[in-house]
């Protein structure tokens, strides 16, 4: 439990913190437990499904934290599954690189979400992606292009950057559904993650205006890794039930305060418009890291909009 509870870090040079099953007197103990290994392997394969389904189906709008994959990481070992995950990466020490598993989700992406409202939304080209990154160093190269950032170490830049990569990857969400096959089971439960999606999103822009600046920073960041997952589950969603959604949504912005529909009006048009094959405006694609002011950012003077 008080190795369980340690202070999670960010490491330079892409090291991870020991595992659990690295501290010596852990394999020890591990011989002692039952030789049922085909019974262990079972047992983690449906917790594993069931914590990544209590997660989606609880805090839909919530990245995994680095704990919560670092615990899946452990029963996926107790599976005896191949399955990369990925850890959340700290952009003011971005090593201007990533790893293998970042491939190995960009294909499984790929495959799922080729042609699809979240390749349109995105603008990404998930077939040439697939036909022409093979390698870690390729989808860095990839990534950095794609936001026209630099090797720096200017923060901003390295956000936007891993951004691109949590992105095309969705950041464990698709290989967690695919290769764990949750897509049906989680089906009937989409409609109703978007809509919770959409009711925290708009409460909190509504917050934005009375928070500090850092927090507000931040609150922008995480309301687009909810949106991302909002527009990965309006994929996976049947044609008439996202019709449906796109209804909700009006009637229910329509209900808000003026200044609120103002903010998000075109941030829905934009999602609007990728559903329906348009190009729409792409100042409006919801992303966390920008430079300059946030298009859903409250304009307040002598206030800076990005971490100094």
């Amino acid at each position: 439990k008080a190795f369980k509870n340690r202070r999670s870090l960010l490491l330079l040079n892409l090291e991870s913190q020991i595992q659990f099953k690295e501290i010596p007197w852990c394999s020890g103990i591990d011989q002692l437990r039952s030789k049922n290994k085909l019974s262990d392997a079972s047992s983690s394969v449906q917790t594993l499904k069931d914590m990544v389904m209590i997660g989606l189906l609880t805090w839909p709008d919530t990245m995994f934290p680095n704990k919560f994959v670092g615990t899946l990481e452990d029963l996926v070992r107790d599976a005896k599954l191949q399955l990369p995950l990925l850890k959340e990466i700290a952009s003011d020490i971005f090593m201007h690189a990533f790893t293998t598993p970042f491939v190995a989700q960009t294909r499984t992406a790929g495959n799922l979400l080729k042609g699809t409202l979240y390749e349109r939304y995105y603008q990404l080209n998930y077939s040439d992606i697939l036909n022409t990154i093979a390698e870690p160093l390729e989808f860095y190269e990839f990534c950095r292009t794609s936001v026209k950032g630099e090797r720096s170490w200017d923060v901003v830049n390295n956000g936007k950057i891993i951004e691109h990569a949590m992105i095309t990857t969705t950041h464990n969400v698709a290989e967690l559904l695919v290769r764990l096959d949750l897509i049906e089971k989680l089906s009937t439960s989409f409609p109703t993650l978007v809509r919770d999606i959409i009711r925290d999103t708009l409460k909190q822009i509504f917050q934005l205006d009375s928070m500090p600046w850092k927090t507000r920073l931040q609150t922008v960041k995480n309301l687009a890794y909810g949106w991302r997952n909002l527009v990965l589950f309006l994929s996976l969603m049947p044609k008439d039930e996202v019709e449906v959604f796109f209804a909700w949504v009006d009637e229910f912005l329509s209900s808000q305060k003026d200044t609120l529909q103002k903010t998000f009006e075109p941030c829905l048009t934009y999602l609007k418009a990728s559903w329906n094959g348009d190009k729409g405006n792409s100042e409006y694609q919801f992303r966390g890291w920008t430079k300059g002011r946030h298009f859903l950012m409250p304009e307040k003077k002598g206030q800076p909009t990005q971490p100094q």
